[in-house]
């Protein structure tokens, strides 16, 4: 009677470890989950810093930081004399005999360059304020003087339409006629990214 025992025990026994192992086999026979698109994609980048900056070569001469594509530029109240920002006297921009300035001992700045646009260290790109991408007929002059100062006429088919007053302003460049009364219509912030 005990060995009969034993014997069904056993056989009890054999019976659930081939079912286990049996059931183990099929699950991993299971063939995998079929790859599905995704809707979205989250995660976490350390923060980094995006700024825009206003360089004359080595010299900057502003700097502000950029979010969800605005900014703003602090300009400086004087502009610090460097290497690529020496003021030089108005009367060297607007020459001839046709052109009236009111102060012609007033000093002048001008940069049309574009803004770069930076993210830490590193340049990304420009921005430009133009009414078409590349060819930029129209364009922003940023023109820094250090007295009230007027500049009108014109000499060499340039025409000059300018109120500037101490410290920084905005003069628009279309073709060939530079002014500080009308920002021409259809301007925008253009970014071009740095190759």
């Amino acid at each position: 009677m005990k060995r009969t025992v034993f014997f069904l025990s056993a056989m009890a026994l054999g019976l659930l470890v081939s079912a286990s192992v049996s059931a183990q086999a099929k699950k991993a026979a299971a063939p995998a989950p079929a790859p599905k698109a995704i809707t979205s994609l989250t995660g976490k980048i350390p923060s980094a810093t995006l700024s825009v900056k206003l360089r004359a070569g080595e010299t900057e001469v502003a700097t502000g930081s950029l979010s969800n594509g605005s900014f703003t530029l602090a300009l400086p109240a004087t502009l610090k004399p460097g290497p690529d920002t020496f003021l030089d006297p108005i009367t060297s921009w607007a020459k001839g005999e046709e052109v009236k300035i009111s102060a012609p001992t007033a000093k002048f700045w001008r940069y049309m360059a574009p803004l770069q646009v930076y993210l830490g260290e590193t340049l990304l790109g420009s921005a430009s304020y133009t009414d078409s991408g590349e060819e930029m007929e129209t364009s922003l002059y940023l023109v820094y003087v250090d007295k009230d100062v007027t500049v009108k006429g014109s000499v060499e088919g340039c025409a000059y339409d300018l109120t500037l007053k101490k410290g920084w302003n905005k003069a628009y460049q279309k073709g060939s006629a530079l002014n500080t009364t009308t920002e021409p219509k259809g301007l925008k912030w253009v970014f071009t990214v740095n190759n």
